[in-house]
């Protein structure tokens, strides 16, 4: 007890205050964290470039491809079997010259056309690079009705089913 008092003690027999500390837990944490932070890192980069990457690809697709003056329409080929006027046709298929070709959505123009009650049937084409072609074909109509004009009418007017 005394520091001038050294006696020689069986130190089995004496209390032993032991602390069991896991010295490597706060580093451990510490580890785990800084684990965490890099894989978010990672993964947010990641993220990131393949975000810029798709960027970078969609506009090169269509400054190559919807963009490009070497798919613009120059011709239009419109044929018919009946009595229909080109430009009529290609007024009802909203297509005009220097439109891209690639940018034309053809299933547009071609339920476009078939609404119109005198079209039986359209087929559209692209012929690349710079032509497109348009085939209609045309109902025929069975019958005609005659009537006289409706009294105070000065217009006879055609009422389309």
């Amino acid at each position: 007890m005394w520091p001038w008092n050294k006696k020689a003690r069986n130190r089995r027999l004496e209390r032993t205050i032991e602390l069991d500390v896991k010295g490597g837990s706060r580093f451990q944490q510490w580890r785990s964290g800084r684990l965490l932070a890099m894989a978010l890192t990672v993964s947010l980069g990641t993220f990131l470039v393949l975000v810029l990457l798709w960027h970078a690809c969609s506009m090169l697709w269509n400054r190559l491809v919807y963009e490009n003056p070497v798919f613009a329409i120059q011709r239009l080929e419109i044929t018919t079997d009946g009595v229909l006027a080109p430009e009529q046709i290609r007024r009802w298929a909203r297509v005009n010259v220097g439109q891209n070709l690639l940018a034309l959505d053809l299933s547009w123009v071609k339920r476009d056309l078939e609404l119109v009650p005198v079209v039986k049937s359209a087929a559209l084409e692209r012929v690349l690079p710079n032509t497109l072609r348009i085939r209609i074909s045309e109902r025929v109509p069975v019958a005609q009705i005659l009537c006289p004009a409706a009294p105070g009418s000065k217009e006879s007017v055609v009422f389309t089913l």
